[in-house]
């Protein structure tokens, strides 16, 4: 099984592509319309095969906006250049979710590395909805394999799998992630 779309409601549609295409750099796949001619869904490229979907505000299910939906995660080859292209255009960008409110400031270095062995940050698109953007190290588990993950476990429950993120604040020089590559 693959992701296939993840779908949001959106109070502007414009502005909503301005911020996935202009900024975040998707492309603009297709439009789906109303029997009347009116704008119904606008689906946005990621990849082959993956795709954000748009809905209008007025068209879209009428689902609890504090529902289960927590974010979308994208994947970039270098996460600071990413980071001060979106600065660079207007976007704040965070260091965790966007609720914690902790600002990353200019020029963006990618430092942190996560319990998951991979660099990410996040921004917000024009409706509040939290996109991440992650990218994936050689520690990444989300890059290993069943059978590595299976070897790793031990380390990953006892969240020592990368004990010097916590340790540094995240902060690791390449030597040091190569200690944890299995």
């Amino acid at each position: 099984m693959r992701m296939a779309h993840t779908t949001f409601q959106v109070s502007d549609m414009d502005r909503s592509i301005d911020f996935y295409v202009g900024k975040l750099g998707l492309t603009e796949h297709f439009r789906l319309y109303n029997a009347d001619g009116s704008l119904w869904i606008v689906y946005l490229r990621c990849e082959d095969g993956r795709f954000i979907e748009l809905f209008t505000t007025e068209d879209a299910p009428h689902y609890d906006k504090h529902g289960t939906f927590q974010h979308v995660c994208f994947e970039v080859d270098d996460l600071s250049a990413c980071g001060n292209e979106l600065i660079e255009k207007g976007l704040d960008i965070y260091l965790g979710p966007t609720h914690l409110g902790k600002k990353a400031s200019y020029p963006y270095k990618a430092e942190f590395v996560g319990k998951c062995g991979s660099r990410a940050f996040y921004v917000a698109d024009p409706d509040g909805n939290e996109v991440e953007i992650m990218e994936y190290l050689p520690t990444s588990l989300q890059m290993k394999t069943v059978e590595e993950i299976e070897k790793l476990r031990p380390l990953i429950e006892s969240n020592d799998y990368i004990p010097e993120a916590r340790a540094q604040g995240g902060k690791m020089s390449k030597k040091e992630l190569e200690q944890f590559i299995p």
